[in-house]
């Protein structure tokens, strides 16, 4: 929700709705374990390797995490014709989506990239789907220099109201080796 609260900041008008079918992979009893202990298991492998066989234990498969995800996308399309949706979700299944309309098979999702916060955007009316954008993170750069420039205006601003301060005073930090030993 914190993503879609920040996207919420730069564009008003969208009303969120949380919507679990288009949530993290289900890993059953790997929740919560690190990834250093999940990479010492044999099934570690078989999720790199080869998701589309891969089942958590107490979990989904991989297989149906996409099917979930692609058909809820599906759904919200016939729901909102001719809308612009934003969806915000994890990497893994953002992923999965991608290598779906994309035309991969789920055993290639792994080679896609899909950063924190990325955009990538898909296209789906009447005729076959078109991914215009993957793992777009331009925005990303424009908030951090937006972000310097204020700081720096912050900083302009201190300055401007104090314009003598730390000009001729020392510090006890700054003061000359030979004061300080006395």
């Amino acid at each position: 929700m914190e993503t879609a609260e920040a996207v919420r900041l730069h564009h008003p008008q969208l009303q969120i709705e949380q919507n679990p079918t288009l949530g993290e992979v289900r890993y059953g009893d790997w929740e919560g374990m690190s990834l250093s202990t999940l990479q010492k298991r044999k099934m570690w492998e078989v999720v790199q390797e080869y998701p589309s066989r891969a089942v958590f234990p107490n979990g989904e498969t991989m297989r149906g995490v996409q099917v979930r995800a692609v058909d809820e996308i599906e759904r919200l399309v016939i729901k909102h014709p001719r809308h612009m949706i934003a969806i915000v979700s994890h990497a893994d299944l953002i992923k999965m989506v991608l290598a779906h309309y994309l035309g991969m098979h789920l055993d290639n999702f792994q080679r896609i990239v899909v950063s924190p916060a990325s955009i990538s955007v898909i296209s789906l009316s009447h005729s076959r789907p078109f991914v215009g954008v993957m793992n777009d993170t331009a925005h990303i750069t424009q908030m951090e220099q937006e972000r310097k420039a204020q700081k720096a205006a912050e900083e302009l601003a201190k300055q401007s109201e104090n314009p003598q301060s730390g000009d001729n005073e020392l510090t006890s930090s700054q003061q000359p080796a030979e004061e300080a030993a006395r």
